[in-house]
């Protein structure tokens, strides 16, 4: 999946219990949670195209392939809905997921619920 557009994966990526490697180079990845673990140890990512969130990017270079996925485990989609019942549920490093890696989806499920002033959805709104 080298050299191409992607920027994350489908939800269909999760049921590949089977994918072993995939090659990711080159690529303006900005979130993993799609992606089965049984793939994580194996991947080469490619350091200089992905841009992931810092805490992403640091435990690629680190390699701790479990922690990635750990990580990752939750969808951006997955995290909106979790910040819109109870905010503080999430951890630092998921809020700065959720304002990283949220898309037009997750901006749109968070303007339905919350304030234009909220603090995620405003960094949401000023990187699209």
């Amino acid at each position: 999946m080298e050299e191409n557009p992607i920027t994350s994966f489908p939800d269909s990526f999760r049921s590949l219990k089977k994918l072993k490697q995939i090659y990711l180079g080159w690529n303006s990845i900005r979130s993993l949670s799609n992606l089965p673990i049984t793939c994580y140890s194996s991947a080469f990512f490619g350091y200089g195209t992905l841009n992931l969130s810092n805490t992403g990017m640091k435990l690629i270079k680190q390699k701790d392939h479990r922690a990635i996925f750990n990580f990752y485990r939750k969808t951006p989609s997955t995290l909106a809905e979790q910040y819109i019942k109870d905010p503080d549920s999430l951890t630092l490093s998921e809020k700065k997921r959720l304002a990283y890696e949220g898309g037009f989806q997750e901006r749109q499920m968070l303007e339905m619920d919350l304030k234009q002033s909220d603090p995620i959805l405003r960094q949401i709104n000023k990187r699209l």
